[in-house]
């Protein structure tokens, strides 16, 4: 990946809409809720996964689908501060070449 270029073809306008956009969603009600249910279901496969002893190779990669579903959710609830730190790196790096001319 070339971040160079992937930051000259984004439109500063566009990005610092977007990141104020995934900021409000990151304060408001709706993500608190989703953030919640997503945590409970984090919560229940660890448990899942901790609390059932393994008795065969269809529970070791059952334990292994649920690690990988772990994960995903983790990502889901990563995603728009993931989004909002590149649009920030962008930005700043926008201001630099902006600097340079």
């Amino acid at each position: 990946m070339n971040l160079e270029k992937d930051f000259e073809e984004w439109d500063r306008e566009e990005l610092i809409e977007t990141r104020r956009a995934l900021n409000q969603l990151l304060e408001s009600a709706a993500w608190r809720m989703y953030s919640t249910l997503v945590q409970k279901q984090i919560e229940a496969r660890i448990n899942g996964i901790i609390l059932i002893p393994l008795g065969s190779l269809d529970g070791a990669l059952n334990q292994e689908f649920q690690k990988g579903e772990i994960a995903a959710l983790r990502l889901a609830l990563a995603f728009p501060d993931t989004l909002i730190n590149q649009f920030t790196l962008a930005l700043e790096w926008q201001e630099k070449q902006n600097g340079r001319e």
